[in-house]
């Protein structure tokens, strides 16, 4: 009886190690031809997983002790990565890795938001009317500037403000300048009481003129 030392061989990989699908594929088809000369090849320990998952049990895979075959869905810019294990009846084994790729739609490229076109979205959002925010900021604006324009500084009436501008500077007025305000007497301002006391007398002669010349006419 010939010792059996030697581990299978793996001689057809489809699809190629490294390979990239177009996008928009939907389902891929693992291929894999296998043999061992000596004690043969122990269907039972092969093992086939993509992407660290088994795929030996489900209905897409077909295995045989010649090959195996296994039919997976993919998505458009998925990486994957499968390994196959084969042993032969001497325990001999041996393990195949390859990855193969799904290549990204336009869609997603374009949806991309890192890809600094700008077409994965807008920096302002629109109101609920369907106007800019940038728009209403604006006329925000504007309405404040107007404000501002029609705004009357009490400051510029305060009567204890004491200076007048012109065109060539401030003018100090002095209190001496301002016009005298009426005194809640009636009074004349400048009427003393010495100007009384002259009307009087002067009444009082006009008086006792009149008086004599009547006595003088009776």
């Amino acid at each position: 009886m010939i010792s059996d030392t030697t581990a299978p061989t793996i001689d057809l990989i489809e699809p190629v190690d490294g390979h990239e699908f177009d996008a928009g594929t939907e389902t891929v088809t693992l291929e894999f031809s296998y043999q061992d000369d000596l004690s043969g090849v122990d269907v039972s320990s092969i093992e086939l997983l993509v992407n660290g998952e088994s795929q030996t049990d489900p209905e897409q895979t077909t295995i045989k002790s010649t090959g195996a075959t296994h039919t997976h869905q993919v998505t458009d810019g998925g990486s994957y990565t499968v390994t196959l294990h084969v042993a032969d009846e001497a325990g001999n084994d041996v393990t195949e890795t390859l990855t193969f790729s799904v290549a990204e739609s336009d869609e997603d490229a374009d949806d991309d938001p890192d890809d600094g076109d700008g077409s994965g979205g807008s920096d302002y959002a629109d109101d609920a009317d369907g106007k800019d925010d940038t728009q209403d900021a604006a006329d925000d604006e504007d309405g404040d500037a107007d404000e501002d324009d029609g705004s009357v500084d009490d400051d510029s009436s305060d009567t204890d403000d004491k200076t007048l501008e012109d065109d060539d500077g401030t003018l100090e007025v002095d209190d001496a300048d301002e016009v005298p305000e009426d005194d809640d007497d009636g009074s004349i301002p400048g009427f003393t009481a010495g100007a009384a006391a002259v009307i009087i007398v002067l009444g009082a002669l006009l008086f006792g003129r009149q008086q004599f010349r009547q006595m003088r006419r009776a």
